[in-house]
């Protein structure tokens, strides 16, 4: 069932190609833009916040549109009428949105690199945890999307709400990444990779357990 509910969702980002498109086009343009406004004595860790921050609004525009798709569809009430558990829901949203997610910062890491001429270590423990990274954003950005999407302001109200949840992963990540970039032991960025973690678990828990009760609201 849940195999189902995931290439359902895959299917419907597809069908609506101006979602992943969007996408990358937003991150494109925002890494345009830093590379103008940077120079070269600029700190790692705030090049590192930036990409993060980059993935925040291309993160949240997708959420919108994705969402704003469905209920175009008139998906979003068949959701209220399935005897599917709602939770498998979550989950298969969650993960669709993490492939597109993940798909995406492959197109834009090194576009981000060349631009901004920064240099991503692509280890094993920055890969694993920029994947818990995106997990956690998928995960709670579908929680708030499918709060927000009922309203005029949903296109206001998911970045409105999904920042400041965000805050401590985007400050875990920045700290990750640049750890990374100047070739740090696992040990001095072990901590934060604890809290995407956490985060992560937490994030995925409350989702499943309560994604009945916001669909109903």
């Amino acid at each position: 069932m849940l195999k189902l509910l995931i290439k359902k969702e895959i299917n419907q980002i597809l069908k609506n190609k101006f979602v992943y498109l969007s996408m990358v086009v937003c991150g494109l343009v925002i890494s345009i833009l830093f590379s103008m406004i940077l120079n070269n004595n600029v700190s790692t860790f705030i090049v590192a916040g930036l990409f993060w921050m980059m993935i925040f609004f291309v993160s949240s525009l997708g959420l919108y549109r994705s969402m704003e798709s469905e209920i175009k569809m008139k998906a979003y009430y068949n959701l209220l009428l399935s005897p599917i558990d709602k939770g498998y829901i979550f989950i298969s949203k969650s993960i669709a949105f993490f492939i597109f997610l993940c798909l995406t910062e492959i197109i834009l890491f090194p576009i981000f690199q060349l631009l901004v001429k920064v240099n991503f270590v692509y280890s094993y423990t920055f890969i694993l945890s920029a994947l818990t990274i995106n997990w956690t954003i998928s995960t709670l950005g579908v929680i708030i999307s499918m709060m927000s999407i009922q309203t005029n302001l949903g296109e206001t109200l998911i970045p409105m709400l999904l920042f400041p949840l965000l805050v401590p992963i985007l400050i875990a990540a920045s700290n990750i990444t640049n750890s990374t970039i100047h070739g740090l032991g696992y040990q001095y960025y072990s901590f934060w990779i604890l809290i995407c973690i956490t985060f992560s678990v937490l994030t995925t828990l409350v989702g499943f357990w309560s994604f009945k009760g916001i669909l109903q609201e």
